[in-house]
């Protein structure tokens, strides 16, 4: 099975029940959040209770938002995760503007002995010019996460904004991830009770290419997962192309009347990872 990245559940590790209740919706990864979700007051509080609930027996991924590298509560927060052996399988940096900053992190997970993947939130102006440095940093680096609440408030544009400017941020940070073979993650959908604005939003990540959305309540991990999860159709037909194409002498095959090659034999192999399988299943 293929790791899938669709629907981060994110709360801070005050909330005690967060793994609980991203088993119960069903969400892919279970994100505790230091920086924005605890005021500076309580955050050595929250790296105490954070032990505590990352201590707990689990079949989820952990994923874990830390506080900027550029910060002393960043600094506290890798401390943390060197004196502390709980199990954290993803770490996202906030702010990210340079690739030394990855750099850096992977130096520092390495030295831990920790194999926890990267995720570099990209939320400045700074960071998006910044972007093709970041990409290619490889190593740890697994993704690109959209920011648009504090990157919007730079800008001076409305979080919630849905127009041409984060329209662009978001297809340039998609574009840059999808080139450097990385995951692009969406910001979450702040109206909580708008069902119709999280469809929306789905809708443009999707058309954009993100593979994963975050998510800030239970009640939008359904959505997401079923945006980023193909039907049992498209999974069926995606197999029967990569199938064919395999067994075709030339690489070009006939699919229910239609001809296909290689560019559609590449875009089934995604809809199959999309799915959390591997190519190697789909040719058994």
């Amino acid at each position: 099975m293929n790791t899938v990245y669709r629907s981060w559940l994110c709360s801070s590790p005050f909330r005690g029940n967060l793994l609980q209740r991203t088993i119960q919706c069903d969400a892919d990864i279970c994100l505790f959040d230091l920086e924005d979700s605890v005021p500076q007051h309580l955050k050595p509080t929250a790296r105490e209770e954070l032990v505590k609930q990352m201590g707990l027996p689990h079949e989820k991924k952990y994923a874990l938002r830390i506080n900027a590298l550029s910060t002393r509560n960043g600094l506290h927060d890798m401390m943390l995760l060197a004196d502390n052996d709980f199990d954290v399988d993803i770490i996202q940096l906030p702010k990210v503007e340079s690739a030394g900053e990855i750099r850096m992190a992977c130096h520092l997970l390495n030295e831990m002995g920790r194999k926890a993947e990267i995720f570099a939130i990209i939320e400045t102006l700074a960071g998006l010019k910044a972007i093709d440095e970041i990409c290619a940093v490889g190593g740890q680096l697994r993704g690109l996460i959209l920011g648009s609440a504090d990157i919007s408030s730079e800008i001076g544009i409305q979080v919630n904004n849905k127009g041409r400017m984060l329209g662009q941020i978001k297809y340039q940070i998609a574009v840059a991830a999808l080139r450097n073979g990385l995951h692009a993650i969406d910001s979450p959908c702040f109206a909580i009770d708008d069902a119709a604005s999280l469809q929306e939003e789905l809708e443009i990540a999707l058309d954009l290419g993100f593979t994963g959305k975050i998510a800030i309540h239970p009640s939008q991990v359904a959505s997401i997962n079923h945006a980023f999860s193909p039907s049992e159709a498209e999974l069926r037909e995606a197999i029967a192309v990569v199938r064919s194409v395999d067994d075709s002498t030339h690489g070009i095959a006939a699919v229910q009347g239609q001809m296909i090659g290689p560019p559609f034999a590449k875009y089934a192999q995604k809809v199959i990872q999309k799915a959390g399988l591997t190519t190697e299943h789909a040719r058994q």
